[in-house]
């Protein structure tokens, strides 16, 4: 009974530590960008991240997101698209830049970058939950 109750202990401590290893923030972030996918795609069933890399800023408020993703158009055709985004709450900023070089270095421009400050954005678009 005791090797018992120690498995189910351990089992649950395994639970509750993988699934707190991400922040709310990121959850949150990754949830907002999924339903702009959802709501904007052709076909939203079609949506598969190929690469995901995110960075947060030092207050934990916002989160930086570089997606690499595919997703099939309204002709079949499956497309390949990159693509950065800022997460803020129930807000969720698409930046369309055409380098794709060092995304990493990218998410932390796009971090310390203030509105109203000159970037190079190919598309800007803003969407709320």
């Amino acid at each position: 009974m005791k090797s018992y109750l120690n498995s189910i202990l351990l089992i649950l401590l395994s639970v509750v530590t993988l699934t707190g290893c991400e922040s709310s923030t990121e959850s949150k972030g990754r949830k907002l960008y999924k339903e702009y996918m959802f709501k904007t795609l052709k076909n939203p069933s079609s949506f598969t991240v190929l690469e995901e890399i995110y960075e947060k800023d030092d207050s934990d408020y916002r989160v930086a997101w570089y997606l690499d993703y595919t997703a099939t158009n309204s002709y079949g055709g499956v497309l390949r698209e990159r693509t950065y985004l800022i997460t803020t709450n129930n807000t969720l900023d698409v930046y369309k830049i055409d380098k794709y070089s060092n995304p990493k270095e990218i998410l932390t421009d796009l971090l310390n970058w203030k509105y109203g400050e000159e970037y190079k954005v190919d598309t800007y678009m803003n969407f709320s939950h």
